[in-house]
């Protein structure tokens, strides 16, 4: 791995550890559960407790991997979040209510890479999905993408038919094909540069990227083809008992 990242890993590490210190009150203000892990090769937490497969995550939960680890968590919409090794994600929110066509997931991520398919949520007429890394904000109409270090630099992929904003301070692009990504640049000091226009990866860059999230959680997907991840139907029966809230994250609402 190239200097300059593990330098922009290290001051994205810095950060993440200031903002745990700056807002407690916000991470025990809501503990709804929003889904579950459904495969970990450990070693892997869900709020600083070892992963297992059925292990629940709530929100505002901690997601994290270690070396050569994976996890693989699953919400109530079949949205899927695979996590590379080292990674760690925030659940900041996740609203799923069908009967009022309304779904929101907001997540925040290091710079290790993730993938994620989303689920029933993208087919929501009033829908936001929002994942905050490092680097850049990623906007999801509803696909299947992956983000991480790729290649000395960062990227992101988009692996479905779509349509996915990548903005930072620099710039901001649309990709909007299967198949194609953009990258970004850290510069020296902790700059960086505007999301690249997207192109088309090659079947060899696709591979060394989805190989950080998928295997062997996954077969890797065959060279050269561009599929979506296959998103199981997910069934929380612990959750069934749970009182009801105002912000409805599971069928039925009421």
């Amino acid at each position: 791995m190239h200097w300059w990242i593990k330098l922009a890993i290290a001051v994205a590490v810095v950060i993440g550890f200031a903002f745990s210190w700056i807002t407690p009150s916000a991470h025990a203000a809501d503990r709804r559960t929003v889904g579950m892990a459904t495969k970990v090769v450990s070693p892997a937490e869900v709020e600083k407790q070892p992963a297992a497969v059925g292990t629940l995550a709530r929100m505002n939960d901690e997601l994290r991997t270690g070396a050569n680890a994976r996890l693989q968590v699953s919400f109530r919409d079949s949205t899927q979040l695979n996590l590379g090794e080292n990674a760690t994600v925030v659940v900041d929110r996740f609203v799923y209510d069908p009967d009022a066509g309304t779904g929101e997931v907001v997540l925040k991520t290091g710079v290790a890479a993730l993938r994620m398919a989303t689920g029933k949520i993208s087919e929501m007429q009033n829908k936001k999905i929002t994942v905050s890394a490092p680097f850049a904000t990623l906007g999801v109409r509803g696909t299947d993408f992956w983000w991480g270090p790729i290649d000395g630099h960062f990227g992101v992929l988009m692996l479905s038919q779509s349509k996915l904003e990548v903005r930072n301070d620099a710039g901001a692009v649309l990709i909007d094909k299967a198949g194609y990504g953009t990258d970004i640049h850290v510069e020296l000091k902790g700059g960086y540069g505007p999301p690249s226009p997207p192109y088309r990866w090659d079947a060899g860059k696709v591979q060394r990227a989805v190989s950080q999230t998928d295997p062997p959680l996954f077969p890797p997907l065959n060279p050269g083809v561009v599929a979506p991840a296959v998103i199981p139907a997910i069934v929380i029966p612990q959750l069934q008992s749970e009182p009801e809230t105002t912000n409805c994250v599971s069928p039925p609402c009421h």
